[in-house]
């Protein structure tokens, strides 16, 4: 009798270990679930994260190659927009050394009334064939384009017709002798002047430019 009631206590603390392993086993098939579940979320966090460096890497190659456009020679940013430079810096000193007065920039194409009588006559020629089209659209493109009169002669009409650039080259000095010949062609009882406006120019190039009558202002750029 005692035997038996030795088994059967053993048999009762074999089916609480039984039971504690069904637990066991339970609790690990949870686990199991759960690191299923985390495996799934990390393969989608990592396609997610391929995903965003293929952008990164687009993006970035995208900014190489607006930085690359934003450079000249040496390096040099073109946002010293030249441009703008042209009308705040170069014009004052255009305006000195061709003696102009009541100058105006005109604008082809927009509509304002400073460019109203600029934008009539330049279609005007162009409809009548006095110029071309590729000479209209080298107007378009000119970096500045000035009505203005000369001073002591109220009823004078002149016009300075510029290009701007960091580094000026001969493809600028070729741009701004057509746009002066066009506005001339339009214009041809006006006085026109052509200038380029920068900071690096060969001493080649002056010469070409004077030989020419393209007056050259220099910006110094410290």
């Amino acid at each position: 009798k005692e035997d038996v009631s030795v088994l059967k206590e053993d048999v009762s603390v074999l089916k609480e270990d039984v039971s504690v392993l069904k637990e066991d086993v339970s609790v690990l098939k949870e686990d199991v679930s759960v690191l299923k579940e985390d495996v799934s979320t990390l393969k989608t966090d990592v396609a997610a994260l391929k995903v965003d460096v293929t952008g990164l890497k687009t993006d970035v190659a995208t900014l190489k190659v607006d930085v690359a456009g934003l450079k000249t020679d040496g390096g040099v940013p073109k946002g010293l927009v030249f441009e703008a430079r042209l009308q705040v810096a170069g014009l004052p000193q255009m305006v000195r050394e061709f003696e102009l007065r009541r100058t105006r920039i005109v604008k082809l194409a927009e509509d304002n009334r400073v460019s109203e009588d600029f934008n009539s006559a330049v279609w005007e020629a162009e409809d009548e064939g006095t110029i071309s089209e590729p000479e209209y659209n080298r107007l378009t493109v000119t970096d500045m384009i000035v009505r203005a009169r000369m001073r002591g002669d109220p009823e004078s009409v002149a016009y300075v017709v510029a290009e701007a650039s960091y580094s000026l080259d001969e493809e600028d000095l070729e741009k701004v002798a057509l746009s002066a010949d066009v506005v001339r062609k339009i214009f041809p009882e006006a006085k026109v002047f052509s200038a380029l406006y920068g900071v690096n120019i060969s001493d080649d190039l002056l010469i070409a430019a004077s030989s020419k009558g393209i007056k050259v202002f220099i910006e110094v750029v410290d």
